[in-house]
């Protein structure tokens, strides 16, 4: 079997949400070794895997070698998948993510992961343009031409049925698979590491652990603000982890 994967997410050494999910993707497929996999990728961009490759994947490159700025990307991308749908063909071409601008039908078996609504469900925290040309447009297009739709919990998956309807020929294409975890990186530690932890970061009672990004959508503030009142009455902590602290504008002085 040969796979395309398309692999934009792998563009800097600190990958976040989509990139860390097609990492572990990646890691656990290339043990598969009765499966040919190719990485399709966008010219003029870099591209580190960050992960100790056990055998080295082909990459394909599509698009146009022009200057990589907010402008060209899009345009590159719009060319590049087109370029993919027309001019590539697998047993199945994979897609991590829901953004697919594809005008014709590809000539290999669509399948794509669809990780949330986000832009639908609160339109106010993305561009007009993000929530009609790629949720309302393109994604509908997708939705049709794609063999198989995953999705990673079942609350997306009752979004998307709220959004794009219950149909009988929509609902044979629908999957549920909950992302793994990395038990390279997330497993027991002892308890002397644990204390280290503790110490080090002034953890010194029972706690509520939040980690995650800080883009105002995630509603770390109205964590905090319930926090607020939950301590008045259990002596916990809360613990926030993850980067961006600084999108909050006077965190310092109003919550430490």
């Amino acid at each position: 079997m040969n796979i395309g994967i398309y692999a934009d997410a792998l563009q800097t050494k600190r990958t976040f949400g989509i990139g860390n999910f097609l990492i572990n993707f990646l890691s656990e497929l290339e043990k598969k070794r009765d499966i040919d996999i190719s990485l399709l990728l966008l010219e003029n961009h870099p591209y580190i895997l960050p992960f100790d490759e056990k055998r080295e994947f082909k990459k394909q490159f599509y698009g146009i070698k022009i200057p990589r700025n907010k402008l060209f990307k899009p345009l590159n991308k719009i060319i590049a998948h087109n370029q993919i749908s027309s001019k590539t063909e697998f047993d199945v071409l994979y897609w991590p993510h829901q953004q697919i601008y594809f005008f014709s039908k590809p000539r290999s078996p669509l399948v794509f992961t669809l990780h949330d609504l986000i832009p639908l469900k609160f339109p106010h925290w993305h561009s007009k343009f993000t929530t009609f040309f790629d949720y309302s447009i393109m994604l509908r297009r997708a939705i049709k031409l794609a063999r198989k739709i995953i999705f990673v919990s079942f609350t997306t998956k009752m979004d998307f049925e709220y959004f794009f309807g219950r149909k009988r020929e929509l609902n044979e294409k629908l999957e549920v698979i909950y992302n793994g975890i990395d038990i390279r990186k997330y497993y027991p530690r002892s308890k002397k590491e644990i204390e280290f932890i503790r110490k080090k970061f002034g953890i010194s009672k029972d706690y509520i652990l939040y980690t995650g990004g800080f883009h105002p959508r995630k509603n770390v503030e109205t964590l905090i603000k319930a926090f607020e009142i939950v301590k008045k009455k259990y002596d916990i902590q809360l613990v926030l982890t993850g980067e961006g602290l600084n999108v909050f504008k006077n965190f310092d002085a109003a919550y430490h």
